[in-house]
């Protein structure tokens, strides 16, 4: 079991006991101000009002004790931080996370848990209980091989296969998937050994005999190893795609991707091949069963159904991809998807706001965002300001406030500070932020000299 996998469960275990619980993903390009706009939306959920925080604001007080304070008063709150890996993109104000003074804190009324690689007890302090997440021994890790394919060999076998995959739970639940498929190449557990000796990728270097998956370039060979063994099983059974759709699902970004976005045609334009609707459909339902795909809840996605990679997946995918092919044609291929998406989510109004809260995490991967060509930039930044409008309709301010944010910066980097478009954009900031109830100095002082409302920001 992961990280991610072992919070969800006791999160699962505190909605069942009658906690609240927040669940906050942190994922790439996350910044405090992330974190700020997320834990506001959890303080006023659990009763602080937006008019305290205000006050609080324009005073120049902390907001970050306001929320603390009110949080100490309500009891049974859980707060989970998944994925925090890097903890020191959270100390902006040069205090450590180990100091308390910031979001992340001991409390006496509710719960904070984070899940992150940073295993260092410095980083967290004297009040922080570390659990640290090891790899499996060659007993536990046998059993879970033998679990998944009762029938590929002997308990010896399973554990040398298991030390042979360093106890890496990820890697040891692929192997025993594939183990496991009535129509595996592979079909016992020294097989499988041996074929991790004899496959070679070329940008990951050769898999030692007891690898140590506790380092985390280790886990990413392990992986890169098990999930190729995979795939060729996959395009020997008749299912070439599943190799170009598994790196295509790696160039969203680190979250549920809406199923919707995955066409045969987006795939044809990657692949340079026509595929069909059948194809598409097989090859999803491949990486289902390998386990390289997964479907959450949609309870959880507010009904939409979407597709999962575990971040590991994703990380090994895309050293993969950018060795192998052209990242950068299928990173505009899927830019174009993404921005006709957007148009037709906007397009049925209150009926998209649930595929909006979706879709906003991938927008800041458009590619346009990055270039200083007006007819490449534009598309891009009209579908971010339109998925925030949405966002913004619908109340989701937290999801609008990170796209407001990557609007700003792609403004500033592109058009400079002063201009009137990306003024525009920091009046928008500043509307979004208002929505949570953080009233915030955004605009430049020279901006109230080109006759831009005080009101927007004071």
């Amino acid at each position: 079991m992961g990280k991610t996998s072992l919070v969800a469960a006791a999160a699962a275990d505190a909605v069942r006991a009658g906690r609240v619980v927040f669940w906050i993903r942190w994922r790439v390009g996350d910044t405090a101000e992330s974190l700020t706009a997320r834990m506001v939306e959890a303080a006023t959920t659990l009763g602080l009002s937006s008019e305290r925080v205000g006050v609080a604001q324009r005073a120049g007080a902390s907001l970050v004790d306001l929320v603390w304070a009110h949080l100490e008063t309500i009891p049974g709150w859980v707060v989970v931080v998944d994925n925090l890996d890097q903890p020191t993109t959270l100390d902006g104000e040069g205090e450590p996370v180990a100091d308390y003074r910031g979001w992340i804190r001991p409390s006496r009324a509710g719960l904070v848990v984070v899940s992150s690689r940073d295993q260092d007890p410095a980083t967290w302090g004297p009040g922080a209980r570390l659990i640290r997440l090891g790899p499996l021994d060659e007993h536990a890790g046998a059993e879970v091989l033998l679990m998944a394919a009762p029938g590929a060999g002997t308990v010896e076998e399973a554990q040398e296969l298991s030390v042979r995959l360093g106890g890496l739970p990820l890697a040891l639940r692929a192997a025993g998937r594939a183990l496991a498929e009535p129509t595996a190449a592979l079909r016992s557990f020294s097989a499988y050994r041996q074929a991790l000796a004899s496959r070679s990728i070329s940008v990951l270097p050769g898999l030692p005999v007891s690898p140590d998956a506790s380092d985390p370039e280790m886990a990413r060979r392990l992986v890169g190893y098990t999930w190729e063994l995979s795939l060729d099983q996959l395009a020997a059974g008749g299912l070439p795609l599943a190799r170009p759709l598994l790196g295509l699902a790696a160039l969203f970004a680190e979250a549920p991707i809406p199923r919707s976005l995955l066409t045969p045609e987006l795939l044809g334009q990657v692949t340079g091949s026509d595929v069909s609707t059948a194809a598409l459909d097989g090859a999803l339902a491949g990486l289902g069963r390998y386990g390289l795909l997964e479907v959450p809840d949609p309870a959880r996605t507010h009904q939409i159904s979407t597709l999962v990679l575990h971040p590991l997946v994703r990380e090994t995918t895309l050293l993969l991809l950018e060795q192998t092919t052209d990242p950068r044609s299928w990173q505009e291929a899927l830019s174009r998807v993404l921005i006709a998406h957007v148009d037709d989510t906007a397009a049925v109004g209150r009926g998209g706001w649930d595929t909006a809260r979706v879709l906003a995490p991938h927008l800041p991967l458009l590619t346009g965002l990055h270039s200083a060509d007006p007819a490449t930039f534009r598309p891009a930044r009209d579908a971010l300001d339109t998925l925030a409008s949405q966002l913004h309709a619908a109340g989701a301010f937290a999801a609008e406030l990170g796209l407001r944010q990557t609007v700003l910066h792609a403004e500033e980097r592109v058009r400079g500070a002063e201009h009137p478009a990306t003024l525009g954009s920091r009046n928008n900031l500043a509307t979004a932020l208002n929505g949570l109830g953080q009233r915030r100095w955004w605009w430049p002082r020279r901006a109230t000299h080109r006759g831009m409302p005080p009101t927007a920001h004071q």
